[in-house]
């Protein structure tokens, strides 16, 4: 949600690399998916693990779930969160990030934890408006919505509860 790749993070591989030429293009990890399957790019650099026939898939890395909420939220003021602190609360479906929903949902499971799951758009405006209404969206690594909306802020999930995605 919300770009969580940016051009920088490719520099270094660049640099290392400097015999091959990087075309960066960003879109969701079954665009991606499609695009290698069907020939159009020779790679892709996803969230979490696509499970198509004729795909072969390695982890190359792995990033931190935060939670973005609004600066008016009660949870604000906290430098990290529990998974505890979801219960009841409004939660955007993840969406690029399919494999932190099932790891989410066994550890809220075994925790006694509900959220309560809705859709939010893709854009930085859709994300704004569900924050300011009281909603908690689970944001990766370096998604903008962890710096850029003057209106919210991010916060990590403590030691216990951490949260990653591949």
């Amino acid at each position: 949600r919300c770009t969580i790749f940016s051009e920088g993070d490719f520099a270094r591989f660049e640099e290392d690399n400097p015999g091959l030429k990087l075309r960066l293009h960003f879109h969701p990890n079954d665009a991606c998916a499609s695009a290698v399957k069907n020939g159009l790019v020779d790679a892709a650099v996803v969230h979490g693990r696509i499970e198509k026939q004729g795909i072969e898939c390695r982890r190359i890395a792995s990033q931190r779930i935060h939670a973005a909420v609004s600066k008016a939220d009660p949870l604000a003021h906290r430098d990290s969160l529990a998974l505890a602190d979801l219960n009841g609360r409004l939660v955007a479906r993840p969406l690029d990030i399919r494999c932190a929903m099932s790891l989410l949902m066994e550890r809220c499971a075994a925790l006694g934890v509900r959220p309560r799951f809705a859709e939010a758009g893709i854009d930085i405006q859709s994300c704004i408006r569900f924050m300011q209404a009281g909603g908690i969206i689970l944001v990766a690594g370096g998604s903008y919505l962890r710096t850029a909306p003057p209106c919210g802020l991010s916060i990590p999930f403590r030691r216990e509860d951490r949260l990653c995605v591949p």
